[in-house]
Protein backbone atom coordinates (compact mmCIF):
# COMPACT_ATOMS: atom_id res chain seq x y z
CA UNK A 1 0.00 0.00 0.00
CA UNK A 2 2.72 2.47 1.17
CA UNK A 3 4.75 1.70 -2.83
CA UNK A 4 1.43 2.81 -3.99
CA UNK A 5 0.99 5.78 -2.18
CA UNK A 6 4.07 6.77 -3.04
CA UNK A 7 3.24 5.78 -7.27
CA UNK A 8 0.02 8.07 -6.71
CA UNK A 9 2.41 11.21 -5.53
CA UNK A 10 4.73 11.02 -8.16
CA UNK A 11 2.27 10.81 -10.99
CA UNK A 12 0.29 13.75 -9.06
CA UNK A 13 3.39 15.82 -8.84
CA UNK A 14 4.33 15.12 -12.30
CA UNK A 15 0.85 16.50 -13.15
CA UNK A 16 0.59 19.42 -10.81
CA UNK A 17 2.30 23.14 -11.27
CA UNK A 18 4.64 23.06 -8.33
CA UNK A 19 6.23 26.61 -9.12
CA UNK A 20 8.62 26.18 -6.50
CA UNK A 21 10.08 22.25 -8.22
CA UNK A 22 9.97 23.70 -12.09
CA UNK A 23 11.83 22.22 -14.86
CA UNK A 24 14.76 20.77 -14.63
CA UNK A 25 14.46 20.24 -10.69
CA UNK A 26 11.47 18.77 -10.50
CA UNK A 27 12.40 16.09 -13.65
CA UNK A 28 15.75 15.72 -11.97
CA UNK A 29 13.89 14.72 -8.53
CA UNK A 30 11.33 12.15 -10.12
CA UNK A 31 13.80 10.41 -12.95
CA UNK A 32 14.38 6.90 -11.82
CA UNK A 33 17.75 7.86 -10.27
CA UNK A 34 16.08 9.41 -7.57
CA UNK A 35 12.70 6.90 -6.99
CA UNK A 36 14.78 3.70 -7.10
CA UNK A 37 16.36 4.24 -4.06
CA UNK A 38 13.23 5.40 -2.44
CA UNK A 39 11.40 2.34 -3.96
CA UNK A 40 14.41 0.12 -2.65
CA UNK A 41 13.78 1.66 0.66
CA UNK A 42 10.50 0.94 1.26
CA UNK A 43 10.98 -2.76 -0.40
CA UNK A 44 14.11 -3.50 2.60
CA UNK A 45 11.10 -2.10 5.15
CA UNK A 46 8.42 -4.49 3.66
CA UNK A 47 11.08 -7.44 3.68
CA UNK A 48 11.60 -6.86 7.27
CA UNK A 49 8.30 -6.62 8.23
CA UNK A 50 7.59 -9.53 6.66
CA UNK A 51 10.21 -11.71 8.00
CA UNK A 52 8.97 -10.36 11.21
CA UNK A 53 5.19 -11.65 10.41
CA UNK A 54 5.85 -15.02 9.36
CA UNK A 55 7.74 -15.30 12.53
CA UNK A 56 5.36 -14.89 14.84
CA UNK A 57 2.21 -15.78 13.07
CA UNK A 58 0.93 -19.27 12.96
CA UNK A 59 1.60 -21.13 9.90
CA UNK A 60 -2.02 -20.86 8.75
CA UNK A 61 -1.78 -17.00 8.50
CA UNK A 62 1.78 -16.94 6.69
CA UNK A 63 0.41 -17.27 3.39
CA UNK A 64 -0.17 -13.62 2.46
CA UNK A 65 3.02 -12.60 4.26
CA UNK A 66 5.15 -14.66 2.60
CA UNK A 67 3.61 -13.44 -0.89
CA UNK A 68 4.04 -9.79 -0.41
CA UNK A 69 7.63 -10.45 1.24
CA UNK A 70 8.43 -12.35 -1.75
CA UNK A 71 7.64 -10.23 -4.15
CA UNK A 72 9.17 -7.29 -2.11
CA UNK A 73 12.61 -9.54 -1.94
CA UNK A 74 12.52 -10.05 -5.56
CA UNK A 75 12.24 -6.12 -6.53
CA UNK A 76 15.19 -5.85 -4.13
CA UNK A 77 17.45 -8.07 -6.31
CA UNK A 78 15.86 -6.47 -9.29
CA UNK A 79 16.63 -3.04 -8.23
CA UNK A 80 20.64 -3.72 -7.27
CA UNK A 81 20.80 -0.27 -5.67
CA UNK A 82 23.55 0.38 -3.35
CA UNK A 83 23.55 3.07 -0.18
CA UNK A 84 22.79 6.31 -2.59
CA UNK A 85 20.98 9.40 -1.78
CA UNK A 86 17.70 10.93 -2.99
CA UNK A 87 16.30 13.65 -3.01
CA UNK A 88 12.84 12.80 -2.54
CA UNK A 89 13.77 11.96 1.00
CA UNK A 90 14.88 15.42 1.85
CA UNK A 91 10.89 16.47 1.42
CA UNK A 92 9.45 17.69 3.77
CA UNK A 93 5.83 16.10 5.34
CA UNK A 94 4.40 18.43 8.19
CA UNK A 95 1.94 17.32 11.27
CA UNK A 96 1.65 20.40 13.12
CA UNK A 97 0.53 19.58 16.51
CA UNK A 98 -3.28 20.50 17.24
CA UNK A 99 -2.27 21.57 20.92
CA UNK A 100 1.07 23.26 20.29
CA UNK A 101 2.87 24.36 23.78
CA UNK A 102 6.30 25.55 22.71
CA UNK A 103 7.34 28.69 20.94
CA UNK A 104 8.33 26.18 17.79
CA UNK A 105 5.10 24.40 17.95
CA UNK A 106 3.20 26.96 17.79
CA UNK A 107 5.09 28.74 14.74
CA UNK A 108 4.94 25.34 12.97
CA UNK A 109 1.04 25.23 13.54
CA UNK A 110 0.55 29.16 13.14
CA UNK A 111 2.16 28.50 9.40
CA UNK A 112 0.69 25.16 8.25
CA UNK A 113 -2.92 26.04 8.98
CA UNK A 114 -2.44 29.68 7.52
CA UNK A 115 -0.81 27.98 4.28
CA UNK A 116 -4.12 25.63 4.21
CA UNK A 117 -6.15 28.47 4.93
CA UNK A 118 -4.58 30.29 2.22
CA UNK A 119 -5.04 27.56 -0.48
CA UNK A 120 -8.55 26.89 0.23
CA UNK A 121 -9.36 30.67 -0.31
CA UNK A 122 -7.72 30.60 -3.60
CA UNK A 123 -9.55 27.66 -4.49
CA UNK A 124 -12.86 29.60 -4.33
CA UNK A 125 -14.96 30.42 -6.93
CA UNK A 126 -14.13 34.12 -6.88
CA UNK A 127 -11.90 34.87 -4.35
CA UNK A 128 -11.39 37.74 -1.57
CA UNK A 129 -9.45 40.42 -2.65
CA UNK A 130 -8.86 41.15 1.21
CA UNK A 131 -7.34 37.47 1.10
CA UNK A 132 -4.72 38.50 -1.98
CA UNK A 133 -3.95 41.68 0.29
CA UNK A 134 -3.58 39.89 3.13
CA UNK A 135 -1.16 37.24 1.52
CA UNK A 136 0.94 39.69 -0.10
CA UNK A 137 1.11 41.50 3.81
CA UNK A 138 2.20 38.30 5.50
CA UNK A 139 4.47 37.30 3.17
CA UNK A 140 6.37 40.72 4.39
CA UNK A 141 5.66 39.62 7.59
CA UNK A 142 7.27 36.79 7.03
CA UNK A 143 10.35 37.69 5.28
CA UNK A 144 10.74 40.22 7.88
CA UNK A 145 10.68 37.08 10.97
CA UNK A 146 12.96 35.42 8.71
CA UNK A 147 15.76 38.08 8.47
CA UNK A 148 15.58 39.43 12.06
CA UNK A 149 16.48 35.62 12.60
CA UNK A 150 19.37 35.63 10.54
CA UNK A 151 20.58 38.83 11.85
CA UNK A 152 20.54 38.54 15.70
CA UNK A 153 21.66 34.90 15.32
CA UNK A 154 25.35 34.43 15.04
CA UNK A 155 26.61 32.11 12.23
CA UNK A 156 28.96 29.26 12.55
CA UNK A 157 32.62 29.38 12.44
CA UNK A 158 32.90 27.76 9.54
CA UNK A 159 30.27 30.03 7.42
CA UNK A 160 31.69 33.22 5.46
CA UNK A 161 29.39 36.73 6.06
CA UNK A 162 28.63 36.95 2.10
CA UNK A 163 26.81 33.53 2.95
CA UNK A 164 24.19 35.06 4.85
CA UNK A 165 24.32 38.53 2.87
CA UNK A 166 22.20 37.15 -0.26
CA UNK A 167 19.85 35.52 1.76
CA UNK A 168 19.16 38.70 3.84
CA UNK A 169 19.25 40.92 0.47
CA UNK A 170 17.02 38.65 -1.46
CA UNK A 171 14.44 38.69 1.50
CA UNK A 172 14.85 42.16 2.03
CA UNK A 173 13.75 42.61 -2.07
CA UNK A 174 11.03 40.22 -1.90
CA UNK A 175 9.68 42.21 0.90
CA UNK A 176 10.39 45.25 -0.97
CA UNK A 177 7.84 43.81 -3.99
CA UNK A 178 5.48 42.94 -1.87
CA UNK A 179 5.27 46.69 -0.55
CA UNK A 180 4.47 47.80 -3.84
CA UNK A 181 1.82 45.26 -4.11
CA UNK A 182 -0.45 45.40 -1.42
CA UNK A 183 -1.50 48.78 -2.12
CA UNK A 184 -2.60 47.86 -5.14
CA UNK A 185 -5.15 44.97 -3.80
CA UNK A 186 -6.42 47.65 -1.33
CA UNK A 187 -7.55 49.45 -4.30
CA UNK A 188 -9.85 46.97 -5.64
CA UNK A 189 -12.36 43.99 -4.92
CA UNK A 190 -14.75 41.17 -6.34
CA UNK A 191 -17.14 41.91 -3.21
CA UNK A 192 -16.13 38.51 -1.39
CA UNK A 193 -15.56 38.44 2.07
CA UNK A 194 -12.50 36.06 3.66
CA UNK A 195 -13.83 33.22 5.73
CA UNK A 196 -13.93 33.30 9.29
CA UNK A 197 -10.89 30.05 9.43
CA UNK A 198 -8.57 32.52 7.10
CA UNK A 199 -8.88 35.39 9.52
CA UNK A 200 -8.31 33.53 12.28
CA UNK A 201 -5.37 31.65 11.48
CA UNK A 202 -3.77 35.29 9.57
CA UNK A 203 -4.40 37.24 13.04
CA UNK A 204 -2.86 34.04 14.99
CA UNK A 205 -0.02 33.80 12.67
CA UNK A 206 0.31 37.45 12.64
CA UNK A 207 0.68 37.41 16.96
CA UNK A 208 2.82 34.57 16.62
CA UNK A 209 5.56 36.48 13.86
CA UNK A 210 5.35 39.65 15.99
CA UNK A 211 6.53 37.27 18.71
CA UNK A 212 9.39 36.31 16.72
CA UNK A 213 10.66 40.29 15.56
CA UNK A 214 10.69 40.39 19.37
CA UNK A 215 13.40 38.12 20.02
CA UNK A 216 16.33 39.93 21.29
CA UNK A 217 19.56 38.82 20.40
CA UNK A 218 20.96 35.94 21.04
CA UNK A 219 22.95 36.05 25.16
CA UNK A 220 24.69 32.60 25.30
CA UNK A 221 25.02 33.42 29.26
CA UNK A 222 21.37 32.70 30.01
CA UNK A 223 19.94 29.09 29.97
CA UNK A 224 16.91 28.49 27.33
CA UNK A 225 13.63 28.44 29.34
CA UNK A 226 10.64 26.72 28.89
CA UNK A 227 9.49 29.80 26.20
CA UNK A 228 12.33 29.31 24.14
CA UNK A 229 12.64 29.65 20.59
CA UNK A 230 14.73 27.07 18.73
CA UNK A 231 16.12 29.38 15.94
CA UNK A 232 17.73 26.38 13.52
CA UNK A 233 13.76 24.77 13.34
CA UNK A 234 12.16 28.03 13.08
CA UNK A 235 14.88 29.18 10.31
CA UNK A 236 13.88 26.05 9.01
CA UNK A 237 10.02 26.65 8.98
CA UNK A 238 10.02 29.91 8.12
CA UNK A 239 12.29 28.33 4.71
CA UNK A 240 9.65 26.01 4.10
CA UNK A 241 6.74 28.38 4.19
CA UNK A 242 8.42 30.29 1.92
CA UNK A 243 8.01 27.36 -0.90
CA UNK A 244 4.02 27.77 0.13
CA UNK A 245 4.64 31.53 -0.26
CA UNK A 246 6.14 31.29 -3.38
CA UNK A 247 3.20 29.03 -4.89
CA UNK A 248 0.40 31.37 -3.61
CA UNK A 249 2.02 34.29 -5.01
CA UNK A 250 2.82 32.64 -8.53
CA UNK A 251 -1.33 32.06 -8.15
CA UNK A 252 -2.20 35.76 -6.84
CA UNK A 253 -0.60 36.85 -10.48
CA UNK A 254 -2.54 35.29 -12.60
CA UNK A 255 -5.89 36.17 -11.38
CA UNK A 256 -5.85 40.38 -12.03
CA UNK A 257 -5.91 39.57 -15.70
CA UNK A 258 -8.88 36.75 -14.93
CA UNK A 259 -10.81 38.62 -12.61
CA UNK A 260 -10.57 41.72 -14.84
CA UNK A 261 -11.55 39.67 -18.08
CA UNK A 262 -14.93 37.93 -15.53
CA UNK A 263 -15.44 41.53 -15.09
CA UNK A 264 -15.29 40.67 -11.70
CA UNK A 265 -12.85 42.64 -10.30
CA UNK A 266 -14.04 46.53 -9.24
CA UNK A 267 -12.70 49.67 -8.37
CA UNK A 268 -13.86 53.44 -7.62
CA UNK A 269 -15.05 54.67 -10.67
CA UNK A 270 -13.27 57.74 -9.46
CA UNK A 271 -10.32 57.06 -9.51
CA UNK A 272 -10.27 55.01 -13.51
CA UNK A 273 -9.82 56.69 -16.50
CA UNK A 274 -12.76 58.53 -17.45
CA UNK A 275 -15.43 56.95 -19.92
CA UNK A 276 -18.97 58.01 -20.67
CA UNK A 277 -20.58 55.16 -19.46
CA UNK A 278 -19.03 55.72 -15.94
CA UNK A 279 -20.17 59.47 -16.06
CA UNK A 280 -22.87 58.79 -13.12
CA UNK A 281 -21.00 56.49 -11.15
CA UNK A 282 -18.34 58.71 -10.52
CA UNK A 283 -21.00 61.09 -9.17
CA UNK A 284 -22.64 58.91 -7.47
CA UNK A 285 -19.04 57.30 -6.29
CA UNK A 286 -20.09 53.53 -6.78
CA UNK A 287 -17.28 51.28 -7.77
CA UNK A 288 -17.58 49.97 -11.22
CA UNK A 289 -15.73 46.98 -12.82
CA UNK A 290 -12.30 47.20 -14.10
CA UNK A 291 -12.06 47.21 -18.05
CA UNK A 292 -8.81 45.53 -19.41
CA UNK A 293 -7.46 48.78 -21.01
CA UNK A 294 -7.81 50.41 -17.43
CA UNK A 295 -3.80 50.25 -16.46
CA UNK A 296 -3.77 49.90 -12.97
CA UNK A 297 -0.52 47.98 -12.64
CA UNK A 298 -2.10 45.25 -10.58
CA UNK A 299 -0.80 42.40 -12.55
CA UNK A 300 2.32 43.77 -13.43
CA UNK A 301 3.72 44.14 -9.62
CA UNK A 302 1.90 41.44 -8.35
CA UNK A 303 4.24 38.75 -10.92
CA UNK A 304 6.97 41.02 -10.16
CA UNK A 305 6.96 40.14 -6.33
CA UNK A 306 6.04 36.39 -7.16
CA UNK A 307 9.15 36.35 -8.82
CA UNK A 308 10.80 38.20 -5.81
CA UNK A 309 9.51 35.35 -3.88
CA UNK A 310 10.78 32.27 -5.85
CA UNK A 311 14.21 34.23 -5.67
CA UNK A 312 13.91 34.73 -2.32
CA UNK A 313 13.14 30.90 -1.45
CA UNK A 314 15.78 29.71 -3.44
CA UNK A 315 18.52 31.82 -1.96
CA UNK A 316 17.60 31.36 1.41
CA UNK A 317 17.53 27.72 0.97
CA UNK A 318 20.96 27.93 -0.73
CA UNK A 319 22.22 29.80 2.25
CA UNK A 320 20.77 27.35 5.19
CA UNK A 321 21.97 24.18 3.44
CA UNK A 322 25.47 25.04 3.51
CA UNK A 323 25.26 25.32 7.19
CA UNK A 324 25.37 29.36 7.58
CA UNK A 325 23.90 28.40 11.18
CA UNK A 326 24.50 25.98 13.80
CA UNK A 327 22.65 23.06 14.20
CA UNK A 328 22.99 22.57 18.05
CA UNK A 329 19.55 23.46 19.20
CA UNK A 330 21.00 24.09 22.60
CA UNK A 331 23.13 26.81 21.87
CA UNK A 332 20.78 28.30 19.25
CA UNK A 333 17.79 28.71 21.71
CA UNK A 334 16.28 32.52 21.88
CA UNK A 335 14.07 33.41 24.91
CA UNK A 336 11.24 35.03 23.67
CA UNK A 337 10.12 38.58 25.14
Amino acid sequence: MTLGVLADLLSGARRQDLVTWTGSELDRMLDDAQTAPVIAYLMAITTIAGRHAMACLPLEHVERPMGVTGYAEHALDALAIPDRDSMLFRLPSFAPPSTPDTANERLESGLRNWAQAARSELARTIPSTEVLRNITNQAVHVYAATDHLLDITPPSEAAAADEVAPARASLRAAAVAMQRAEPLWAGVTTATRPSHEYVTTATTLYEILNEILAVPSMQHDRRPTSAGLDVQQALTDLSYIQSDLADLLHAIAELPDVLIRSQLLYAPARVLPCHVERLRARQLGQWVALLASDDIHLGREALAGAHAATTAHRVLGRSLAQGAYPSDHTSSELELA
